[in-house]
């Protein structure tokens, strides 16, 4: 589901059908919504804060690409959108509801934290020695570097 949704938001064209795939997303982010037992909001209240079971948790960690990849890729297609377009605008709304949902942004961060749990330390040295490499680029070519102790 991953591969095909990373597809679709990198290939699909910049038009008001990419809502089709927008909504796949957000179904496939959202399982809760399509138990039982789920207790659905009142879809016309947009300050509703909506709690989604705890058992979900674990659906969220297994499939946090679904979320972090998405959302980036997301996040990138809107520097293509023109929000003025009404239907472009809700599309952004939509995404924004599901995330800012408590317990989602709560799911979130706790999948992230498992999954890089003892990967963040290596992860920030990479960063560091990137950074380190571009600065040094930079002062290279433009400034004179004077270190403050």
């Amino acid at each position: 589901m991953l591969a095909y949704l990373q597809t679709c938001f990198c290939e699909w064209p910049a038009d008001l059908t990419f809502k089709m795939v927008m909504e796949t997303w957000l179904s496939a982010v959202q399982p809760w919504r399509y138990v039982d037992s789920y207790q659905h909001p009142n879809d016309h209240d947009s300050s509703a804060v909506i709690d989604v079971p705890e058992n979900w948790t674990d659906f969220v960690v297994e499939n946090y690409g679904l979320y972090s990849a998405l959302l980036l890729l997301f996040a990138r297609r809107l520097l293509r959108m023109d929000l003025v377009v009404a239907r472009n605008a809700y599309m952004v709304f939509r995404v924004a509801k599901v995330f800012g949902q408590p317990s989602v942004a709560r799911f979130i961060h706790y999948a992230h934290e498992a999954r890089f749990r003892g990967q963040l330390d290596q992860v920030w040295v990479d960063v560091r020695s990137q950074m380190s490499l571009v600065f040094s680029e930079i002062d290279s070519v433009l400034f004179r570097y004077i270190q403050i102790v």
